[in-house]
């Protein structure tokens, strides 16, 4: 899991 819920906004849309 790279991204959490709140992570997600940002950080998933660059580890994603």
């Amino acid at each position: 899991r790279a991204c959490v819920r709140a992570c997600a906004i940002r950080f998933c849309t660059v580890m994603h």
